[in-house]
């Protein structure tokens, strides 16, 4: 490193990229397909029966007060697990390992505990969230020496991987300009990560920079871009602006592909002169991040052209969305109402993209947010 030159502070996320093949996506699909359908058919019944039912309000008082004192009890006891886990893994160890309960605060706001595990010396110091291994214990599955001995291994193997991974990291402008992409997110659930970072607004979502790097043919490595690392690569918003929208298309090109499809494990996109049939999925060829493909418009007036008309959007993760033709009557309502419901029932926290419902109308050549009309 060159004399008086600044260290930029690297947070690396690593994909592997298998697991989000088609069955992946799937799988992920069919939870959302199920808890529409339930959904629709629980409103319908409760609509004819036009009956409601409610907890008393003392009931969810101490519903409320009973639902926080088990989450402090689990916090205390997961920190417990964590100090005795990190004891039996220093003995463990061959080298001096260092260990850290650390709390990390991912996409949506969502925090998480993990435990940061550093050898004596190095510079690598991955993260583990340990909330599987938590269960395993509780559930009397394994004993915490087994699994000390599992997550050792795990230490093993990812601190090599770590170092090769930062050999291929180039945090230079000039290397990193053709692998700077678009991640969508949502923009009201990030605020406190958005303070940091450079962003573009997009309906109500927002745009976020990333840096991708290939690590291997499994593997690749993502790094957000924050205000920090704009100030020393001495690079400007539109600079990043302009590589992620030509990048993006590049290195993860948006794929139209028909829910059916996927749902039976089947990855074969979407042409335009095929006949459109019941639901489609847009994201992109590696299923990472694919939400961001809503940008390129092109894709969306393509799948107007076919369809005959306008479709809605159901944004079932930051991994894709759903297109739903204007084909039908839609209660916009129930609708809404439904992707509300399964992205706080069904979806990973970190994942969820929106809770709205978004529509493209051909006519006007706009991406439109409908939460407004169904509030």
């Amino acid at each position: 490193m060159a004399e008086g030159s600044a260290i930029i502070p690297i947070f690396v996320t690593v994909q592997y990229l298998h697991s989000y093949d088609a069955k992946f996506i799937g799988d992920r699909l069919w939870r959302w397909i199920f808890a529409l359908l339930n959904h629709v058919l629980t409103v319908r019944a409760v609509n004819a029966q036009t009956c409601t039912e409610q907890l008393p309000t003392s009931n969810l008082r101490e519903r409320n007060r009973r639902l926080k004192h088990s989450e402090q009890e689990i916090k205390e006891n997961f920190s417990y697990f964590l100090e005795e886990l990190s004891e039996s893994m220093k003995e463990q160890y061959s080298g001096k390992l260092e260990t850290k309960e650390v709390t990390v605060l991912k996409n949506n706001s969502v925090t998480m505990c993990g435990l940061v595990m550093k050898e004596e010396g190095s510079s690598v110091a991955p993260t583990f969230y340990l909330a599987r291994e938590f269960e395993e214990y509780k559930d009397g599955r394994r004993t915490k020496k087994e699994l000390a001995a599992g997550i050792v291994q795990s230490f093993k193997e990812e601190k090599q991987n770590r170092y090769e991974m930062f050999e291929e990291l180039d945090f230079q402008w000039d290397s990193m300009k053709d692998f700077i992409t678009y991640r969508l997110i949502n923009r009201e659930k990030n605020e406190g990560l958005l303070q940091d970072a450079p962003y573009e607004e997009f309906l109500d979502l927002a745009l976020i920079y990333q840096y991708t790097v290939k690590l291997s043919e499994e593997r690749q490595g993502t790094v957000q871009i924050l205000n920090e690392h704009m100030e020393k690569l001495q690079i400007s918003q539109e600079a990043l602006k302009d590589a992620a929208m030509e990048n993006t298309k590049r290195i993860h090109p948006p794929a139209i592909y028909a829910m059916e499809g996927l749902l039976l494990g089947i990855k074969e996109p979407w042409l335009e002169k095929e006949e459109i049939h019941g639901m489609y999925v847009l994201t992109n060829t590696s299923g990472i991040y694919g939400a961001a493909s809503l940008i390129y418009k092109e894709r969306l007036r393509e799948f107007a052209r076919a369809s005959g008309g306008g479709f809605y959007i159901l944004p079932s993760s930051i991994h894709e969305v759903i297109f739903l033709p204007d084909q039908a009557e839609v209660c916009l309502r129930q609708l809404a109402a439904a992707v509300k419901e399964i992205n706080a029932t069904k979806v990973e926290a970190t994942e969820v993209l929106s809770d709205q419902v978004y529509y493209f109308e051909p006519e006007t050549d706009s991406l439109k947010r409908l939460g407004a009309l169904s509030e």
